[in-house]
């Protein structure tokens, strides 16, 4: 499903289900040590769960080329005064993501570096008691997500996919 809005910002956002990211380049295979676990920030506006009333999606940010997660700062503190989760990433090689390895720098490699990403930050999909299990304990950036831990089972639920430059 596609929604396209004009905020203030003028920012085109896209509305996706978590199925359409889940597609499998027929170029690219990685192997889970050339994926990146992207560091990213978040807002602090309490994620929606199953059992609030918001009807705002999470909303995840990618930058543009020669810049990062820093670059959304002020778009994050506005969607956090109007109680919207916002959650921006570092590309690998950008901010304080790793670089991984050198000849894995393609945009197929950012795309499997941002479905794992998905995958593994629920509080994408609405599991507010998640988000600090994932982020961090005090919910903002690092290399949060994935590890050896079990995988909780929850109902995804679409976000908003907000891209610059290179990320859009």
């Amino acid at each position: 499903m596609l929604l396209f809005t004009l905020p203030s910002l003028f920012l085109l956002t896209i509305t996706i289900q978590t199925a359409a990211m889940s597609s499998s380049s027929p170029s690219y295979t990685p192997s889970s040590s050339n994926i990146v676990k992207m560091a990213h920030i978040q807002n602090n506006a309490s994620p929606p769960s199953s059992t609030t009333t918001t009807t705002s999606p999470t909303t995840l940010f990618l930058h543009g080329l020669d810049s990062s997660s820093h670059t959304w700062l002020g778009v994050l503190q506005d969607l956090e005064e109007k109680s919207h989760v916002g959650v921006a990433v570092d590309f690998r090689g950008c901010g304080v993501s790793p670089n991984g390895d050198i000849d894995e720098f393609s945009s197929d490699a950012l795309v499997e570096d941002i479905k794992q990403f998905v995958d593994t930050h629920l509080y994408l999909h609405g599991s507010s008691s998640s988000a600090a299990a994932v982020a961090g304990s005090d919910g903002k950036g690092g290399e949060g997500g994935g590890g050896g831990g079990a995988k909780l089972q929850i109902k995804k639920q679409p976000f908003v996919l907000v891209g610059h430059s290179l990320g859009g």
